[in-house]
């Protein structure tokens, strides 16, 4: 095995690896945000970011985003459409962290609902979803390269 192809294939297993762990992630969260819906709302307020309206539709229709969007990865179907969005949820995830801690929030993140223990908003909640972030930007990468390989020795449809 040359030095090459066993560089080409372990980027391919990492690149699985991650799109696994934002799956089984993305599961997870919009289960436990299912499981205990009200919760999640209170959550959302929490934050004091969104008015009453604005909150609940965010408490509908995260926890089914996450959902669909975690079982799209595991299923490896629109794989560049879902690491782009787990960037985009990841990235809004950091900045409304981020802001609770800026203004002094002693709130609990609500990323699981009530599947997991609780966790306060704090530098490490924004640092995981930093990594989530930088996760999700490695799998669009790596599937544009891939989808880039696979154009280039593709036959001209002439």
């Amino acid at each position: 095995m040359s030095s090459q192809s066993f560089l080409r294939n372990s980027a391919r297993m990492f690149a699985w690896l991650i799109r696994m762990t934002l799956g089984v992630f993305f599961v997870l969260a919009g289960i436990g945000k299912l499981r205990a819906p009200y919760e999640f709302l209170a959550g959302v307020y929490n934050y004091e970011m969104v008015g009453e309206t604005s909150g609940l539709v965010i408490a509908v229709v995260v926890p089914w985003i996450e959902l669909l969007l975690g079982l799209c990865l595991l299923t490896n179907v629109f794989n560049g459409g879902c690491h782009l969005m787990a960037f985009v949820l990841c990235a809004v995830f950091c900045l409304v962290q981020a802001a609770a801690i800026h203004r002094g929030l002693r709130i609990s993140c609500s990323c699981f609902g009530n599947l997991f223990s609780r966790t306060a908003v704090n530098y490490a909640s924004v640092f995981r979803s930093g990594l989530l972030m930088l996760m999700a930007a490695f799998g669009y990468r790596s599937w544009v390269r891939r989808l880039g390989n696979a154009e280039r020795w593709m036959p001209n449809a002439e």
